[in-house]
């Protein structure tokens, strides 16, 4: 475990520089379609193929896909943003939400688009401290078409999950 915290006058070792200069960055880039129900919160999943950047193995493709989990040597405040890219629909209203161990973080972003039946995407940003123990972070995607709709994959948009480590707590 690396001293994230030393004194003043203490030797800097090679493990806190790389602690320095090397933080976590986690982004993963939705490959395989998911519905997403009707006015319900959904985390978005993100499987083989979806990492595009995981520098410390933050993330796993298999349990909990959802989840971006930061280890112990690494709790601190993260900038957490999702993007959830909807196929071509004409829902009235698109959500995209931080949440950390299952709970809303706000803010959430809600974007109201022009009702053509094309591909659509809405961003939120939240700053989250996860302890290195336990805590974790998803996004979650919602939408009000009617009925289910399948996340855009593909093309120019698709569903995004970026975690970036900011300080140590």
């Amino acid at each position: 475990m690396v001293d994230t915290n030393p004194e003043v006058g203490d030797p800097v070792s090679a493990d806190f520089l790389a602690y320095l200069t090397r933080p976590p960055i986690v982004r993963l880039i939705q490959v395989t379609a998911q519905s997403i129900p009707n006015a319900s919160s959904t985390a978005l999943t993100f499987d083989s193929g979806s990492e595009d950047i995981d520098t410390h193995n933050f993330h796993d493709v298999v349990t909990n896909n959802s989840r971006v989990t930061p280890t112990s040597d690494w709790a601190g405040y993260y900038e957490v943003t999702v993007t959830y890219a909807a196929s071509a629909n004409t829902a009235t209203q698109l959500y995209a939400v931080v949440a950390k161990n299952g709970v809303v973080v706000q803010p959430l972003t809600r974007q109201t688009p022009a009702a053509t039946s094309v591909a659509k995407s809405v961003n939120a940003i939240a700053i989250v401290s996860l302890n290195g123990t336990g805590d974790y972070v998803e996004g979650w995607a919602n939408q009000n078409s009617g009925g289910a709709l399948n996340t855009q994959v593909g093309g120019s948009i698709n569903s995004v999950l970026e975690v970036k480590f900011l300080r140590p707590l």
